[in-house]
């Protein structure tokens, strides 16, 4: 018998090393777009350029970044950062608030027939370069939403001949864009007016087959939106029950635009109504929105609602949850201002602060949906009556809206202060804070007796079940 010696023995390990494959020459690192998924791509369809959230690196694109077009004017189409293409048909944030106008509506028995016509007047000041330049390169867009969806939307394509002109020609103060025919999605005019002061004016026509048909009678509030595509430079306006909606039918809708009170910039928004009879508003104008996406309701509960202020000492104010927890009223008792001879000067001016305090599961925010306030003015020649409400988050900004009344007036009052879709007065993702109420009477000038009373402030809450809830980022 043979014994091989150390060196024939090393030589056949070698061998069989290398027959195995233990030493198998390294693998190539991995090719981007070539169609296959390899260690270090979190994604690869072969075509780097289609706008399907996979970059030219095959990692996903950032959040934010564009994607494919769905089609529809009024979308963000943008990716999630993990590989999703979103379609966001909700309203831009951050546009330019015009306090008043109309939108009406029309939809005939002949599609032919159809009508809109949209008026924004008094937005803030701009200069005609804040429009862009569509008769080049910008397209516009006609947006109107309703509290939880899209609902009407048209574009109008920049440059372009009509009828054998520009479609668009520039103004002494902005654009002008005139189409009889309404050919592409219906709109037959868009006049944009600028103004050094906050006479900012824009109208809107539409007409005809190609225009898209609202859904009548539309689900209330209203916002409009008309947007530059290009520069994203937008103005909004908004239409709310009950007393800015004169017909809201299954043809038609004719509404006038409710003024926003003052807004701190970069906070939010607040509409207030304040020519809303004082009787009590039927059910339909306080029949909730259907829910919308949001947390399990049932892990939604309200801590406490508290109270404070020389016009709600303790004691003084009843506190009543709705069952379902989707709204709550506070019925006052003596929160009220007075000013005349032999009243304190003190009595003039009352404070009711109101903190509600929610707990909800982690990873939602939430916002303020309305609130109503009822009560009472009687004040002579040369008073006024003023009735403020601030609102905000423990830490963050506050947001307000008033209402003065002048003397002689002797009647009972309503006002609501919404907060609109575009609203980012929102809870805290990193901590539950209590949102406050703050309300003031006050009144001012005057030499005979008056006074101003607060009998009821009720808050909708209809989003602590889903209706203006988001996911924290």
């Amino acid at each position: 018998m043979l014994i091989p010696s150390r060196l024939a023995v090393f030589a056949m390990a070698v061998t069989c090393v290398f027959a195995a494959g233990a030493f198998a020459p390294p693998r190539a690192a991995a090719t981007c777009g070539d169609g296959v998924l390899e260690p270090g791509e979190a994604c690869d369809d072969g075509n780097r350029d289609d706008g399907d959230c996979c970059s030219s690196t095959c990692l996903w694109e950032a959040a934010g970044s564009p994607c494919v077009d769905d089609g529809e004017p009024c979308t963000r189409d943008v990716c999630n950062g993990t590989g999703t293409c979103l379609h966001d048909a909700s309203p831009l944030t951050a546009c330019l608030v015009a306090p008043k106008g109309k939108l009406q509506i029309a939809n005939g028995v002949d599609e032919a027939k159809d009508k809109l016509i949209l008026q924004m007047l008094n937005a803030p000041g701009l200069a005609p370069a804040g429009f862009g330049d569509p008769t080049t390169t910008d397209p516009y867009r006609l947006c109107i939403f309703g509290p939880d969806r899209l609902l009407l939307s048209a574009e109008i394509a920049p440059d372009g001949a009509c009828d054998g002109k520009p479609c668009w020609t520039a103004t002494a103060n902005g654009y002008a864009y005139k189409n009889k025919t309404g050919a592409g999605d219906g709109l037959t005019l868009l006049a944009l007016k600028a103004s050094a002061k906050p006479k900012t004016k824009i109208n809107a026509v539409g007409k005809g087959a190609s225009l898209a048909r609202a859904p009548l009678p539309l689900p209330m509030p209203v916002m409009a939106q008309i947007v530059n595509g290009v520069t994203g430079q937008c103005f909004e306006t908004y239409f709310l029950e009950p007393a800015a909606v004169k017909r809201n039918t299954a043809t038609t809708f004719d509404a006038a635009a409710a003024a926003p009170g003052f807004e701190e910039p970069g906070i939010a928004k607040v509409i207030r109504q304040d020519k809303l009879a004082a009787a009590v508003p039927s059910p339909n104008d306080e029949k909730p929105s259907a829910p919308g996406t949001g947390p399990d309701p049932t892990k939604v509960t309200v801590r406490a609602v508290t109270y404070a202020g020389n016009g709600c000492p303790e004691g003084a104010v009843t506190t009543v949850l709705s069952p379902d927890l989707s709204g709550f009223t506070l019925v006052t008792e003596g929160f009220t201002a007075s000013r005349g001879p032999g009243i304190a000067l003190a009595e003039a001016v009352k404070t009711c602060r109101i903190t509600l305090d929610l707990m909800l599961p982690g990873g939602w925010q939430y916002s303020i949906d309305k609130i109503d306030y009822r009560g009472a003015v009687a004040i002579p020649k040369k008073m006024k009556a003023t009735q403020e409400a601030t609102y905000g988050f423990a830490g963050g900004g506050a947001v307000s809206a008033d209402t003065t009344f002048v003397g002689p007036v002797d009647k009972a009052y309503r006002l609501r202060d919404t907060l609109p879709f575009s609203s980012v007065v929102w809870s805290s993702c990193e901590e539950v804070r209590p949102l406050t109420i703050t309300t003031e009477l006050r009144l001012k000038g005057g030499t005979e007796a008056g006074q101003i009373s607060s009998d009821t402030i009720d808050g909708g809450l209809g989003f602590v079940l889903g209706l203006r809830w988001r996911e924290c980022p």
